[in-house]
This record gives C-alpha cells, structure tokens and sequence, in this order.
C-alpha cells in the first residue's frame, strides 16, 4: 500500500494536471481496495511521518518540499477513507473528497 500511495504522490508531483491528480486518487482507491484496510492505515501513518519529517533546507527547498508534504498528506487521507468511500469511488467516476475532520 505504501509502494502504491508513493507512486501517485510522485505522478500528482511529476503531472500536476486534474486529470493525473483524479487517476492518482483513484490508484490510492483501488489499492486500499485490493490490500488489507490494516496496510492502508499503517501506510497512512508512514505518509504522514515522512510528511513531518522533510528537511528545510536539508532535504530540499522550502516550496517544493510543502508540495511533497501536502500530497502526503492528501494521500494519507485517502487512505484513511472508509471502505463506502472507496467502493462508491469504484462504482463510479467521481473524484474522491475526504473531509479530514470525518477522519
């Protein structure tokens, strides 16, 4: 799962057009649909530990390393996701929105 939520924070980085940052979104979707919910959850925390702990100016500058941080993050939310979320997302050809405060 985490190998997964890594390739499509790169892609919505490398690709940032809506229509790569929707098939990111859904590659999240489908993986956590494909793995465990414990992988998907243990994935999450990692996204969001790695998240917090990119270097400025160590790493890399300062705005790209809040781009990284923030696609993290939005990938760690999907993650989160109840499996509803991603079934109606299968379902369907919607674009998944995860309020962080239902998580």
């Amino acid at each position: 799962a985490l190998d997964l939520a890594l390739r499509a924070v790169a892609s919505s980085l490398l690709e940032p057009s809506p229509a790569v940052a929707e098939a990111s979104r859904k590659a999240v979707a489908h993986a956590c649909l494909a793995l465990s919910m414990p992988a998907a959850q243990q994935a999450a925390t990692v996204l969001d530990t790695l998240a917090l702990n990119i270097g400025v100016p160590r790493d890399m500058p300062e705005a790209p390393a809040n781009a990284l941080r923030a696609h993290m993050r939005l990938a760690a939310i999907a993650l989160r996701a109840s499996r509803t979320a991603f079934n109606e997302l299968s379902s369907d050809e919607t674009i998944l929105v995860v309020d962080p405060q239902s998580t």
